[in-house]
């Protein structure tokens, strides 16, 4: 005849354990989320603001050049196209 499971001791430290263990890699998987994610960012995030600068430096150089060229062609005659040095 076999007896039924009873609630004891044994039981209880089953359970307290289980639950440790459960808590324990619910927090390592949390702290390697973490880390991989901090990972993430400190790889991706300065690539992404350094091509944002180098944009708007294209955008500002572009248009001093034009104003550059704008101001150099208000010459009598429009016919002709006086552009500054170096272009």
């Amino acid at each position: 005849m076999q007896s039924e499971p009873t609630i004891g001791p044994a039981m209880t430290y089953r359970t307290g354990l289980a639950a440790r263990l459960s808590i324990s890699y619910l927090l390592v998987a949390l702290i390697a989320v973490v880390v991989v994610e901090s990972l993430a960012i400190g790889i991706v995030l300065p690539d992404l603001i350094g091509r944002q600068d180098l944009v708007h430096r294209a955008q500002v150089t572009a248009y001093q050049i034009a104003q550059e060229a704008n101001a150099a062609n208000q010459s009598a005659d429009p016919a002709v196209l006086d552009l500054p040095a170096g272009f």
